[in-house]
């Protein structure tokens, strides 16, 4: 029984040892990468940084005592009401594409796609101007408010890929394949990101799962493994292509503007790793780093203000927008990202670190207890999505991911209306259902 509680711990843990491993990552490259950040006291971000780390994994550990405590139950869909999700998530991606691109015609789309391909910085610029946006604001309400069942599908698709019928693994791969469609069509990277790291997510908790189920036979779980690692290699050179396609087209090789909308902060290219990177892959470093640094530098700054307490409102850009509309009041201009334009950080350009999005409401101090909190339902969400294989986790596990991700960008699960809605209906239900008993055995077919 010790054993097999010790191999679940090793399991679960897994994920959290990788998150800890790309932040530190990111903190390796904001001091050691070609943005030359011009930090009042880059020390104390650091040190900050890393404790913001080191909370989040005594959030974690603290979850995995928790577990230990309950026996949590999981919730999980029969075939029909699966089907169900698939469907649904595949109309409300093409009612997307309808929405951004104007059109759903596969031929038309692939056209869309290629011009994404070769001038992405002319798409991106054609969808900021707001360009083909059909079906108004009745549209914008439907798919948010099915946000909840259609982002679902993507997910547990992918994990249930071999139950599924020929025809819904038709609809999902066909979902799939609009989904990254309509956001290469615009040059965007968001969404591309999105899918990437849901595949990686569910192939996580595959092989992790996997592990239980094929002790004793070492070399088909090798394989499995292997063939999940090269699987997953593929679609990060693949995302990390289209990300500096979308962002190089954006720049152009303009340097000096990039430099100037980055706060001014100098390129340096004497830095260390600038030093030790092939001259090829000098301009997807500077890219990349600016997008997973510049977060922090906006954090260090943030410490230069006061802080304007906005009460659980100020952490979301949905919203803020949402508070505007109903009442009027603009409290955009009371968050960080609107006072730390000041420093020539613009708040609608640069990004500012999830952990400046969650100051808005909860001072620097308490960024601490919600990473805390994080890591403590993480390790819930993480046992129950290996172990329990409970579907609502899987797709929590997931979002998760993302949230994540982001972490040294922005809060970018809370900030689009259909993750905000997905993650927290998804995220009460969880926790309504994981202790009673809502657990059937074994999938219906």
């Amino acid at each position: 029984m010790m054993t097999e509680r010790l191999s679940a711990r090793r399991r679960v843990s897994v994920p959290m040892v990788a998150i800890q491993c790309y932040l530190l990552i990111t903190v390796v490259l904001y001091v050691f990468g070609p943005w030359k950040w011009q930090d009042p006291n880059m020390l104390a971000t650091v040190v900050l940084l890393l404790l913001i780390q080191v909370v989040l994994w005594i959030g974690f550990g603290t979850g995995r005592i928790s577990v230990e405590r309950e026996d949590p139950q999981a919730l999980r869909f029969g075939a029909k009401a699966l089907d169900v999700i698939v469907v649904l998530g595949l109309v409300v991606t093409l009612l997307q594409c309808l929405r951004t691109l104007g059109t759903i015609d596969f031929l038309s789309i692939r056209q869309l796609v290629s011009q994404g391909l070769t001038d992405a910085a002319t798409q991106y610029s054609a969808s900021k101007a707001g360009t083909g946006q059909f079906g108004g604001p009745v549209l914008t309400y439907a798919i948010v408010l099915t946000a909840p069942l259609a982002w679902m599908a993507i997910p547990l698709s992918l994990y249930h890929f071999r139950e599924l019928s020929f025809p819904i693994k038709i609809a999902a791969v066909a979902n799939i394949v609009f989904e990254v469609s309509r956001w290469l069509a615009i040059g965007t990277n968001k969404g591309v990101f999105d899918v990437f790291f849901v595949c990686v997510a569910v192939m996580a908790l595959r092989v992790l799962r996997g592990w239980k189920g094929l002790r004793g036979r070492g070399g088909a779980y090798r394989k499995r493994v292997v063939a999940a690692v090269v699987v997953i290699g593929v679609l990060a050179v693949a995302a990390l292509w289209v990300f500096s396609n979308n962002v190089g087209s954006r720049v152009n090789g303009h340097w000096d503007y990039y430099q100037i909308t980055n706060g001014n902060t100098p390129i340096d290219a004497d830095a260390p790793l600038m030093a030790i990177c092939p001259e090829t892959l000098k301009p997807t470093l500077i890219l990349a780093t600016s997008y997973l640094t510049q977060g922090y530098y906006a954090f260090a700054l943030a410490r230069l203000v006061d802080w304007v307490p906005l009460f659980g409102a100020g952490n979301s850009m949905f919203l803020l927008e949402n508070i505007q509309e109903a009442t009027g009041a603009d409290l955009f201009q009371l968050t960080y990202q609107a006072r730390l334009e000041q420093f020539d950080w613009d708040p609608l350009v640069n990004w500012h670190s999830f952990y400046v999005w969650i100051a808005n409401d909860v001072g620097i101090v308490g960024i601490f207890a919600v990473l805390f909190l994080m890591g403590f339902f993480f390790y819930q969400v993480a046992w129950d999505a290996i172990e329990l294989e409970s579907d609502i986790a899987i797709v929590l596990f997931c979002l998760f991911a993302i949230m994540f991700f982001y972490l040294p960008a922005n809060n970018q699960i809370l900030s689009y209306p259909t993750t905000f809605m997905a993650f927290w209906v998804l995220f009460i239900a969880w926790r309504l259902t994981r202790r009673r008993g809502a657990m059937r055995k074994g999938r219906a077919k």
